[in-house]
């Protein structure tokens, strides 16, 4: 919570940034925590991997103090209550999650088979060229596999919702 908390007043990475996000947080730290915005944004919440990331990439420096805190408060009552919130996963999310599992052992399969294509006819063309070629057709292997989004997309919700265990 911390880094969230903490990337609404500028980074203090520099000097100069140091020195104005010291400042932001002495004035941040006598300023009352607005309550009523936790409750807010507790209702407003979704307990998915997508509305956590969406807060996460929406967050944006300020230099007042004021806002910066009211911009905290709500993203961390939000995050958290997707965090901790209701568990109980979509209809047919374990099914859909099998099927896009199955059909992304045809990916690996298929990254595999060419990654092995490619190493053998490098052997027979010019056994000098074989790391070359495993090399590209290793990438274009990796790029198939990676293709398949959906099977990503459900695999993190699936984590998630305990469906699936991390990996």
């Amino acid at each position: 919570m911390h880094f969230v908390q903490d990337a609404y007043i500028p980074s203090p990475r520099t000097k100069f940034r140091r020195k104005i996000h010291a400042a932001l947080e002495r004035k941040i730290k006598y300023l009352s925590i607005p309550e009523e915005e936790i409750d807010a944004s507790f209702n407003l919440a979704h307990s998915l991997p997508e509305f956590v990331k969406e807060i996460i990439s929406k967050i944006k420096w300020t230099y007042e103090p004021e806002l910066a805190l009211l911009r905290a408060v709500r993203a961390s009552a939000a995050i958290t209550a997707a965090v901790f919130g209701s568990k109980e996963p979509p209809k047919n999310l374990q099914m859909k999650y099998m099927v896009a599992k199955g059909n992304h052992r045809k990916y690996v399969v298929a990254g595999w088979t060419i990654f092995l294509m490619g190493s053998i006819l490098g052997f027979f063309l010019d056994p000098f060229i074989v790391p070359l070629m495993s090399i590209v057709f290793g990438v274009i292997g990796v790029v198939i596999v990676s293709s398949d989004k959906q099977f990503y997309e459900l695999r993190e919700k699936a984590v998630w919702y305990g469906i699936e265990q991390r990996y």
